[in-house]
C-alpha cells in the first residue's frame, strides 16, 4: 500500500491530508509542478519552511470517469523488468516514453542527472517512484510510462525503499499533466488494482486492469 489519497475539489469544497500535502511537496520543490498546479493552494512545513503546492483537482462527479489505460499504450508498459539498479530502473521508464514518441533519449539522461543532482526526490512513496524532470525541449508531448520490476531495486531513499514501480512522466508545461495526475493517484488508491497491475504478467493485461475491463 503506497499511502496516497486523492485530495478532491467539489462544490463542498477542499478535502486533503497532509501525506499528499507531503508527497507533492516534494515534487514542488523540483520545479515540474511548481505554479498553477490545479485550483486550490495549500501549504505543508518542509524542512523548517513552509512549501506552496497546489492540489490536483479530481473531475466532479459529472465527468467520465479518468481512466490510466487511455494514456499508456502497451509500447508504455514494462512488466516483471529487470534492473540492476536505480539508474537502470529510470532508463527502462525513459525508454518506454522514447519508445512511444513522448519523449527523446536525452530526456532519460535529464532525469537521472536531477536524481543525481538532488537526491531520491522521485520516491514520493513506500515502493513507488514517479520519475521525471522538469518540463524539457526534450519532451515531444505530455505522456506517461509504467515499469513493474520482477524484484524491486534501492533509490537511497530510506523507509520508501525498495521500488518496485516506476511510473516516467514527461510534461512540456506545467500544467498539461493534471488529468493523469488524478488518474495515476485513482490507481495507487485501489490496493487490489494496484497489486494485480503490478502482477501483470504483459502489457496487454496491465492495460485491461487499469480500463477495468480485465475480470
Amino acid at each position: 500500500m503506497f499511502g496516497i489519497v486523492l485530495v478532491a475539489r467539489d462544490d463542498a469544497g477542499v478535502r486533503g491530508s497532509t501525506s499528499l500535502r507531503q508527497i507533492f511537496s516534494r515534487i514542488a520543490q523540483v520545479g515540474l509542478f511548481h505554479g498553477n498546479f490545479g485550483t486550490d493552494l495549500l501549504t505543508s512545513r518542509r524542512c523548517d519552511r513552509f512549501v506552496k503546492i497546489r492540489v490536483v483537482a479530481r473531475h466532479s462527479v459529472k465527468d467520465p470517469p479518468m481512466n490510466l489505460a487511455e494514456y499508456l499504450p502497451e509500447c508504455a508498459i514494462l512488466t516483471r523488468a529487470h534492473a540492476a539498479d536505480w539508474r537502470e530502473a529510470v532508463r527502462l521508464a525513459g525508454g518506454a516514453l522514447t519508445a512511444q514518441g513522448v519523449a527523446a533519449a536525452v530526456y532519460t539522461d535529464e532525469m537521472i542527472a536531477a536524481i543525481e543532482e538532488l537526491g531520491p526526490y522521485v520516491v514520493i512513496a513506500p515502493g513507488f517512484a514517479l520519475a521525471h524532470s522538469r518540463p524539457s525541449p526534450a519532451v515531444n508531448h505530455t505522456g506517461i510510462s509504467w515499469v513493474s520490476l520482477a524484484e524491486p531495486v534501492e533509490f537511497g531513499a530510506g523507509e520508501n525503499d525498495p521500488v518496485r514501480l516506476i511510473v516516467g512522466l514527461a510534461a512540456t508545461d506545467h500544467n498539461g499533466h493534471l488529468d493523469i495526475m488524478s488518474a495515476l493517484s485513482e490507481v495507487l488508491m485501489d490496493d487490489d488494482l494496484l497489486a494485480a497491475a503490478l502482477d501483470a504478467n504483459n502489457p496487454a493485461e496491465v492495460r485491461a486492469l487499469l480500463s477495468g475491463a480485465a475480470p
